[in-house]
This record gives C-alpha cells, structure tokens and sequence, in this order.
C-alpha cells in the first residue's frame, strides 16, 4: 500500500476557508483562528510530504495551503487594525454601557438626532 500525505487536503480546504472568510466583513473574526490552524496543518503536511515519495507527497497542496493561510491571516489583520483604529476615533466608546436607554441617547446625541 502506498503512503499519502492526508493533512494536506484538510490544510488546503481550511486555508481556503480561511481566505473566504478573511474577505467576508462578518467572518473576519473568525478568520484568524482558522487560519492559525490552516497554517499549523500547513507545516505539519510539508513536513510529511519530505517523507513520502512521489505526487502522494501532494507539496503543492501544502504550500499553497501556507500561502492561503498567511494571506487570510494578513487580510484579516489588516481589517481588525481599521476596524480597531476608526472605532477609535470615534466617540461610540463612551456610549458602551450596560443601560440600553442610556447607550442609544448617547449615540443620538453623537450623531445629533434629537
């Protein structure tokens, strides 16, 4: 029986989850951890393709599982810094309390609504 590298069609499809939601507003933040361990699957199948002769290696897959993996991680990144940085800028901060009636006055009184 020949020996196949099986991590890295479960780094491949995770990375590409990952990818897909570091693109979604709403998946951003879910995109790191996934990406994290995309990229942890990622090294362990390169580190196993070394050892398996022959396309069962599936290399390719493997790093091209790294690549994805660090593109989301850097695309999600990216997206967390301006999200984090404009939310900053703002007065919104200065509302986040635990009275509903009291957040949304705020938030009026920022935007200027009456």
């Amino acid at each position: 029986m020949m020996q196949q590298n099986s991590v890295a069609p479960w780094a491949l499809a995770l990375s590409l989850v990952s990818l897909g939601l570091a693109l979604s507003l709403v998946g951003t933040l879910f995109a790191l951890p996934v990406a994290l361990v995309s990229l942890i699957l990622g090294v362990v199948a390169v580190v196993r393709s070394r050892r398996i002769p022959g396309p069962l290696a599936r290399t390719g897959s493997s790093v091209t599982a790294i690549i994805c993996s660090l593109i989301a991680l850097v695309i999600s990144a990216l997206l967390w810094a301006v999200v984090l940085y404009y939310l900053g800028m703002t007065e919104l901060p200065e509302c986040w309390g635990s009275d509903p009636v009291a957040r949304q006055e705020c938030i009026d009184a920022i935007r200027g609504t009456p």
